[in-house]
């Protein structure tokens, strides 16, 4: 099973979205983000900057002008 840990990157070092992440969808607008212990979470006007799949993270990134 692969889990991720999310993260907001607006400064250093970056803060914690979620941990565990197992499903992330993006629809241009937010990043919806649901872990495996249950927790959900809608992360509107950011999108999904970078994925790392050997590290298990994921950053997150604001959309201009939003």
């Amino acid at each position: 099973m692969c889990l991720s840990n999310v993260y907001f990157r607006e400064k250093q070092p970056e803060s914690l979205v979620i941990e565990e992440a197992h499903e992330v969808t993006a629809d241009g607008k937010s990043v919806h983000i649901r872990s495996l212990m249950g927790q959900t979470r809608d992360v509107p006007g950011y999108y999904i900057s970078e994925v790392n799949f050997i590290e298990n993270y994921m950053i997150l990134k604001k959309q201009p002008g939003a």
